[in-house]
């Protein structure tokens, strides 16, 4: 109520669209360990975990194990959080992470352990990183788009309209696909 107009990602849906993945690439079973990026009242990361646990939680062969603390929403942080899981577990077939930067760090330990033919990581934003990561065929298999440049491209046309009197639509979801191997040189951009 407190806002003009929102113009931006569906975070939930997004969350549905990696946990749908995920999902369906266990075949319905599995371990599945969650990487947030904090604080707890985050609303981005709290919309993007609970799309994606909304999914997975109706199997019941996948375990979902999820961090103990914040990542911070940084690659340092997503090593330290994974390392640690690593170490707690001697099985895990798939990670989520609610950004691309911790998943990018949580790779890089998974790597370090010599465990990346164990699992496999999903994350979010489309991070240039992560889309080279898929397109190389790593054990970086999904994310899904979060585009800062459509997005403010479209805030900045909402808001020249807003003051210009228009009376804008109140929430604007963008199209947020899920990025594979698939569809992943459609949304990479080398520059």
């Amino acid at each position: 109520e407190a806002y003009t107009s929102y113009i931006g990602p569906d975070n939930f849906t997004i969350g549905v669209q990696d946990g749908q993945y995920i999902a369906d690439r266990l075949g319905g079973e599995g371990v599945v360990v969650q990487l947030r990026g904090g604080p707890a009242d985050n609303s981005i990361g709290l919309n993007r975990s609970n799309g994606m646990l909304s999914v997975v939680e109706t199997y019941p062969g996948i375990t979902v194990v999820t961090a103990p603390d914040y990542g911070g929403w940084s690659a340092d942080g997503g090593i330290a959080l994974m390392e640690d899981l690593l170490a707690a577990n001697d099985t895990i077939d798939a990670v989520f992470c609610e950004n691309d930067s911790m998943c990018l760090g949580a790779q890089t330990a998974i790597a370090d352990a010599g465990r990346s033919e164990e699992m496999f990581l999903v994350g979010v934003d489309g991070e240039s990183a992560a889309l080279e990561a898929i397109i190389n065929g790593t054990n970086y298999a999904a994310t899904g788009l979060n585009n800062s440049d459509q997005i403010g491209r479209a805030a900045f046309h909402r808001l020249m309209a807003i003051l210009a009197g228009a009376t804008p639509p109140k929430d604007t979801y963008l199209p947020s696909p899920l990025i594979t191997e698939d569809n992943v040189m459609r949304y990479y951009n080398p520059e």
